[in-house]
């Protein structure tokens, strides 16, 4: 019996991790976005372009933009990101 409540406990525990999670990064998301003001040849939208030294100051700030980063380095696995930066195009801040 004791570990049956252990282990509803613990998957309760995951499933409010999980769920909080899922909000964070939601917020991200679906937050009011400024307008996009980079745009990369591959089609991909940015809202900071690293080659302006406002916009690297801005973002240097901009916490949402910089989790946005993290997230898409993480599971994005096109090569949009991979392209610009080929073509010498550093946007950060992906929408």
């Amino acid at each position: 019996m004791n570990k049956i409540v252990t282990v509803i406990f613990i998957v309760l525990g995951f499933s409010t991790i999980i769920s909080a999670d899922i909000n964070r990064l939601n917020k991200y998301w679906t937050s009011e976005r400024e307008s996009a003001s980079y745009e990369g040849d591959s089609g991909r939208t940015y809202q900071y372009d690293m080659g302006n030294s406002d916009d690297r100051a801005k973002y240097s700030s901009d916490v949402a933009a910089q989790e946005r980063d993290r997230i898409n380095e993480q599971y994005d696995y096109s090569n949009d990101r991979t392209q610009d930066r080929e073509n010498g195009q550093y946007g950060s801040g992906v929408y």
